[in-house]
């Protein structure tokens, strides 16, 4: 019949083994030598603490907007090798704050990376970048 595709030439086919080598690869990091390229088991994890900012034009969550930007960027660049969320500072998921911290945090593998100012994404993929050359992507 018109219209109806065969599944037996279809690509998404669950048994046609060429479906199986189409699968997205574990991300890798490079030995020095670059001579083999070892996988990575654990992506390394961003969280960014925010709030809601109330302004006249109403309640805003601009940090939220800014790392869901700078998330798209790291994933681009990393891939798989980095996993980014934004935790609002209500929520129970909220990593406990140390004392005197300023708004936006950010935590890089469980170690707070910045506190206060704005989320830099230039400054998060640099520190990425160190922790992925010196081989401490797993916690």
């Amino acid at each position: 019949m018109p219209g109806q595709e065969d599944p037996a030439t279809h690509f998404g086919w669950i048994g046609d083994p060429r479906r199986r080598r189409c699968k997205p690869r574990a991300p890798y990091l490079r030995t020095e030598r670059r001579a083999r390229l070892l996988p990575l088991s654990v992506p390394i994890v961003v969280y960014v603490v925010g709030a809601p900012v109330a302004c006249a034009g109403g309640v805003k969550d601009t940090w939220c907007a800014a790392t869901t930007w700078v998330a798209s960027q790291l994933v681009a660049h990393f891939g798989e090798a980095v996993q980014v969320e934004y935790v609002d500072l209500f929520d129970p998921a909220c990593p406990p704050l140390p004392p005197n911290a300023q708004l936006p945090m950010i935590y890089i593998n469980g170690r707070l990376f910045s506190s206060g100012g704005k989320v830099n994404g230039p400054a998060i993929r640099a520190q990425i970048e160190e922790l992925l050359q010196a081989g401490q992507a797993t916690e």
